[in-house]
């Protein structure tokens, strides 16, 4: 939701990491093409170098409900090489919620 999203940006909401919070503008930047390919991909160094692939998964009403995600070790597998597998899962998981066969409402949801 968008007010999640600005008080994330404000510095209200964090997480655990130890990474130095995101800039507001790359946030966004990156936010909006996460909203675009459909796919988030999370590269981590600390504490332990991993690499996150993670695909929304709507319900019957075009909401995103959840989101489905593969960790690894990184260096362990390229992104792009697990995409398609985490895409499929979350349609699958989709459908089983009942959302349109294509798992997603539309070319963007804020």
């Amino acid at each position: 939701p968008a007010e999640l999203q600005e008080r994330v940006l404000r510095g209200e909401v964090g997480g655990r990491s130890e990474d130095p919070p995101p800039q507001p503008a790359a946030l966004r930047r990156e936010l909006a093409e996460i909203r675009r390919s459909g796919i988030g991909v999370i590269n981590r160094r600390r504490p332990a170098p991993v690499v996150s692939v993670a695909a929304p998964v709507w319900d019957a009403a075009g909401r995103v409900a959840a989101a489905l995600s593969i960790v690894v070790p990184a260096g362990g597998a390229s992104p792009r090489t697990i995409e398609p597998a985490v895409r499929a899962a979350a349609r699958a998981v989709s459908r089983g919620l009942g959302a349109p066969a294509a798992g997603r409402p539309g070319p963007s949801v804020p």
